[in-house]
């Protein structure tokens, strides 16, 4: 799958990166990125590529276009740490259902 312009603009806002840290995080030159990002001249695939796989290792995830919606961009799930009433709730969930009670 490749990258278009307004999925990398939006990973980088999601992800709280500048066009320079996603050329320097891609070894490229900003104007590349800048260049990308305002149609002003289409990348090499190879370019394409660092972006896309730099911008996914921050956590972005592409979503490819489909008959009813454009491509897109989304965040990887965060695992949110359990407090310790979620641990207690789990506990007394387990509890229940080896005896049998609801």
């Amino acid at each position: 799958m490749t990258l278009v312009a307004s999925q990398c603009r939006a990973a980088r806002a999601m992800l709280g990166l500048s066009q320079r840290d996603l050329a320097r995080m891609a070894e490229m030159a900003h104007r590349t990125v800048a260049d990308f990002e305002t149609n002003a001249r289409t990348p090499h695939i190879r370019t394409l590529r660092a972006m896309r796989e730099t911008l996914e290792a921050c956590g972005a995830v592409f979503i490819p276009a489909d008959e009813q919606f454009g491509p897109g961009v989304r965040l990887k799930a965060v695992e949110e740490p359990k407090t310790a009433v979620d641990a207690d709730a789990g506990t007394a969930e387990t509890a229940s259902q080896e005896t049998g009670a609801s």
